[in-house]
């Protein structure tokens, strides 16, 4: 966190400085503003995580290929592909803060807000396997497209790679 960095040169400004023994102590407030900056960030991630999630599970659950599954199907994907709603967290005291933490640090519940959307497109890969066992997956070729040639010469290749796939069986893009 970049308000980490001052509050630890404020630190060590009080610990060379001998500050330590001074009254009123200048630790506690300098402990709030770091437990401060935690929540906000904690907060900020899991907003993140909780907005991605919903966003993730309205495009699964609108997707014909998701509605064709049934109910037990549907409930194994979510279980394989970890698909639960996120778990709340709190953050009321120092504490639940270290709890929180200690739980999944920032740094893995950002990851998580990223991973999200693999697991849910996996999830679909997975219900697409079950509903078409014989679909091929293509992945697209990436490409930085500036005119309308160089569209028609990506649309060709992308064209030509489904269309030799095709005689194996159906095509999943």
């Amino acid at each position: 966190l970049p308000e980490a960095v001052e509050i630890a040169s404020s630190m060590a400004a009080v610990e060379s400085s001998r500050g330590l023994l001074a009254e009123p102590d200048p630790i506690p407030p300098l402990i709030q503003k770091l437990l401060g900056a935690v929540r906000a960030a904690l907060n900020a991630t899991q907003a993140d995580l909780e907005a991605t999630f919903q966003r993730e599970l309205s495009k699964l659950e609108g997707n014909p290929i998701w509605q064709g599954l049934t109910g037990e199907q549907k409930h194994q994907l979510v279980q394989q592909f970890g698909l639960q709603p996120p778990v709340g967290i709190q953050l009321g005291n120092e504490d639940e803060i270290f709890t929180t933490l200690q739980s999944a640090s920032l740094g893995n519940r950002r990851t998580l807000v990223e991973a999200l959307p693999q697991r849910f497109a996996r999830a679909l890969d997975e219900a697409m396997r079950l509903l078409e066992p014989q679909a091929t997956r293509i992945i697209l070729p990436s490409a930085t497209i500036r005119t309308e040639a160089e569209l028609d010469d990506w649309l060709a290749e992308v064209r030509g790679r489904v269309q030799a796939k095709l005689g194996e069986g159906p095509v999943i893009v």
